[in-house]
């Protein structure tokens, strides 16, 4: 059984990393890469460094944008997580009754 799974491993193994690498890692790099580039299409990408950034940085608007996304996030999972706690301490702690049918 084991001699099969060593045997099988990359047939399995090798479809699911290259989708991973082609639809995650591909474009994540393209990603961080366009970042840092002036461009109207990814063909004439033109690289201006972090001044992107500092655009980004120095803008009023994005700056609160980013500000209420970041309490969006804080509030979002401490709601979620308390929603969570609260629905698996009813699932183990409710008592499991099980009534027969009254004949």
């Amino acid at each position: 059984m084991e001699k099969a799974i060593k045997r099988w491993f990359p047939v399995f193994v090798l479809p699911t990393l290259a989708a991973f690498c082609v639809g995650f890692i591909w474009p994540f790099i393209q990603a961080m890469y366009l970042s840092f580039c002036s461009f109207i299409t990814v063909d004439n990408a033109k690289w201006v460094g972090i001044s992107n950034y500092v655009k980004a940085l120095a803008d009023e608007s994005f700056l609160y944008s980013f500000g209420y996304s970041a309490k969006f996030v804080i509030v979002a999972t401490i709601l979620i997580n308390h929603a969570a706690k609260e629905y698996s301490s009813a699932a183990v702690l409710a008592p499991k009754r099980i009534e027969s049918p009254k004949s």
